[in-house]
């Protein structure tokens, strides 16, 4: 029995990465960041003598083909190789009705981690939240520091409000970090996307 090649970045995939088996549910000209390993790659060449390839990306839990146009083919061409494992940022398009993704940045999946920029958002029940409520959540960020950004999100019949958590409660996003704001009382969902602190 042998690993899966990409066992070892099961985690990464699932924290800064959309899943392939979601591409159908994008929208057109949204921007999103995958990763996995090459399943199968085709290159042809273009009229003006240029290449450009189609590659099957797979994460695990599904796959998806990929546009490299030449521009972006001639500056990753070294890493775009079967069995492969890259990380790549990619814009959705329509073609012949359904969505296409086309690859505008590539690199090795190791570098996936420095690459992706997490923010965490914590929806909270306002009616659960008190001072010690609110203390416990502070002492549990700070269990976990890092440079993502931490947004809280309160809800209750009212209505609901955004304010972005201080500097100090940036947190390094990990499953153990969810686990540990999700069984905190009065937290409703953990979120971790990517985005920047606006």
């Amino acid at each position: 029995m042998t690993a899966h090649p990409l066992d070892d970045f099961a985690e990464d995939l699932q924290l800064y990465c959309l899943q392939l088996k979601q591409v159908g549910t994008l929208a057109p000209d949204q921007q999103v960041l995958i990763g996995g390993r090459i399943k199968s790659l085709r290159r042809i060449d273009t009229k003006r003598g240029n290449q450009m390839a189609f590659v099957v990306l797979e994460d695990g839990n599904g796959e998806a083909e990929i546009t490299f146009f030449p521009k972006v083919l001639d500056v990753a061409n070294e890493l775009i190789q079967e069995d492969a494992l890259l990380g790549l940022t990619v814009t959705t398009g329509l073609r012949n009705g359904e969505i296409n993704l086309v690859a505008e940045e590539v690199f090795p999946l190791t570098e996936l981690s420095q690459r992706a920029r997490l923010a965490v958002t914590l929806k909270l029940d306002g009616a659960e939240l008190s001072e010690p409520q609110l203390s416990e959540l502070a002492q549990a960020l700070q269990q976990y520091p890092g440079e993502a950004p931490v947004r809280i999100h309160v809800v209750d019949i009212l209505g609901s409000v955004v304010v972005l958590a201080a500097p100090q409660f940036c947190v390094t996003p990990s499953e153990r970090l969810r686990s540990t704001l999700s069984a905190l009382t009065g937290v409703i969902e953990v979120a971790m996307k990517n985005g920047d602190s606006r």
